[in-house]
């Protein structure tokens, strides 16, 4: 795996990528604090900025995704990352007297579509630079970039916005957009294929879509993985700041970082949930598996992240949120590093950017509702037993979709 870095072109986007995620991820703490703090009392406006970036985010699948393998992919890298730093930036100004929440809540928006051409050409570029039959190694040495990432940043914006509050954090976030965009710049990469430009948007979203469809395999891991990520997102927007408050009973806290002593649990818990990714992902670096051995992993995988969450937020104490915290980190390379791998080997070059788009397309519109009704069921139910039940209710699709792929849709030859 680590091989792979002696290509400059790799060695270029891979450090490009982990300043990226740097900056994601403390954008993500920021976001998140900068609601709690405002609208403490109402989980469902947290829920409803996450409906509303995935609303964004599905729009901005639609309109681009069907030109993701017409357009220059580093071009596009570039340009995104650039507008995202500008985006940022703006934040600070609209948070405060004279601006009302829907002012911020569009620039997440937008930033959301932005985002949206961003992980399909990345995915695609990857695919398209790991050298033959080693998906796994390269999207394992990639996956490094968002746990690296997210491994710093936790901490950094727990500590960040516990000593200058969560507006200020979003300068050192918009920075990290401008250097990934300016490493971008500095690299030449594949191009993407432009042959079929001319066919028009409703041929380019039919073909992505439709070959999708027609595999089972695809469009079951696709939406395992959404159902999935959904409930990621709600658990860290939504969730996690409610249940690090209950964490700290009995602790004490330094005056200076008196100002959101929660950012603190939050960011040890999601640190140790990316030191076992980061762990996992290496060990997965170093392996190939076959299709149906990856495909048990993946299932694992998403379970094991599931279960992690419904842990965390029935904990009674620091002590075992943080096993189950690390228990999660497990589950998210394998989910992450085997899905990708499975995906970039099931798809030809000529439709990645394409089916990788459906691929978001898809994760957002589950987000989009999933997220309203989990911000309406914490008040309601509480934030334990909405947690349990939805946990419980993922673990029962991903084994049903996992017998039916392992029993039906991988061919006995790819076993």
């Amino acid at each position: 795996m680590w091989s792979l870095l002696r290509d400059a072109r790799i060695r270029t986007v891979w450090i490009g990528e982990t300043v990226n995620e740097l900056g994601t991820a403390l954008s993500f703490w920021a976001w998140a604090w900068i609601l709690y703090d405002r609208y403490p009392e109402a989980p469902w406006v947290a829920g409803a900025a996450i409906a509303l970036r995935s609303a964004f985010g599905f729009a901005g699948d639609l309109i681009f995704g069907p030109y993701l393998d017409l357009w220059d992919r580093r071009r596009v890298l570039v340009v995104s990352n650039g507008l995202l730093a500008g985006l940022t930036a703006t934040v600070p100004f609209l948070v405060g007297p004279g601006w009302g929440v829907w002012a911020v809540l569009g620039v997440l928006g937008l930033q959301a579509m932005v985002g949206s051409l961003e992980g399909p050409a990345m995915s695609a570029l990857l695919a398209g630079m790991a050298p033959a039959g080693q998906y796994q190694r390269v999207y394992a040495l990639f996956s490094l970039t968002h746990t690296l990432g997210n491994l710093l940043a936790p901490v950094l914006a727990g500590v960040l916005i516990a000593a200058l509050g969560p507006v200020r954090v979003l300068w050192l976030d918009a920075a990290t957009f401008a250097v990934a965009a300016g490493a971008y710049a500095l690299v030449r990469l594949p191009a993407s294929p432009r042959g079929r430009g001319s066919a028009g948007w409703w041929r380019q979203f039919r073909e992505g879509l439709g070959f999708v469809l027609g595999r089972p395999h695809l469009w079951l891991m696709f939406l395992v993985v959404s159902l999935t990520n959904t409930l990621v997102e709600v658990y860290n927007a939504v969730l996690l700041p409610r249940i690090a408050g209950r964490l700290l009973e009995g602790l004490r806290v330094p005056a200076w970082l008196s100002a959101e002593p929660g950012a603190l649990v939050s960011g040890l818990l999601d640190t140790l949930t990316v030191g076992a990714e980061l762990a996992a992902a290496v060990w997965l670096g170093s392996r190939l598996l076959p299709p149906r051995r990856a495909w048990n992993g993946f299932a694992l995988g998403c379970g094991a992240v599931l279960l992690g969450i419904g842990a965390v937020s029935a904990a009674p104490g620091l002590g075992l949120a943080a096993l189950a915290a690390m228990f999660q980190g497990l589950g998210f390379a394998h989910m992450g590093v085997l899905g990708n791998s499975l995906a970039a080997a099931l798809t030809p070059d000529p439709l990645r950017g394409r089916v990788a788009s459906v691929r978001l397309l898809l994760g957002r519109g589950v987000r989009s509702l999933g997220s309203l009704l989990a911000g309406w069921a914490v008040g309601a139910a509480g934030v334990t037993s909405m947690a349990v039940l939805a946990c419980g209710a993922g673990l029962g699709f991903v084994a049903w979709a996992w017998a039916r792929v392992v029993r039906e849709l991988i061919p006995d030859s790819k076993r």
